[in-house]
């Protein structure tokens, strides 16, 4: 993989493949707003002024703070975004997940996932808005 579409940190795995922002997480993260903005000016670096659809795989999460979550919906979280599809463990997280979109409504398309497959399937439409 070309070292200009792909970052790392000690909390997050970022790479750009055909068109698609992929994240990965370190196991067992536990994501405050200070993570949350970290990684947020670490994947604005690497996607350098373009836009893309975004999977993120959010299995190895262990929790994310409020007020984390309160951030990611907006301003500098979403810019240069065209969609979100989130994978996520199992239903329950996927119902826990969707009351907070209806809480903190994000800006962009965003839908949460148990399988990567049919998440980046929703993400093909949202590829040419970039």
């Amino acid at each position: 993989m070309n070292s200009t579409n792909f970052f790392e940190n000690q909390f997050t795995i970022m790479w750009i493949k055909d068109g698609i922002l992929y994240v990965t997480y370190q196991p067992s993260l536990i994501v405050t707003e200070e993570v949350a903005k970290i990684c947020v000016q670490d994947r604005l670096k690497l996607c350098d002024g373009k836009s893309y659809p975004m999977l993120a795989d959010g299995r190895t999460i262990k929790s994310f703070e409020r007020n984390a979550r309160s951030y990611l919906s907006t301003g500098d979280a979403i810019r240069g975004l065209t969609a979100g599809a989130f994978v996520i463990k199992n239903q329950i997280e996927k119902f826990m997940g969707n009351a907070f979109f209806t809480i903190n409504r994000p800006k962009v398309p965003a839908k949460l996932f148990t399988s990567e497959d049919e998440a980046l399937i929703w993400l093909q439409y949202f590829k040419h808005l970039n």
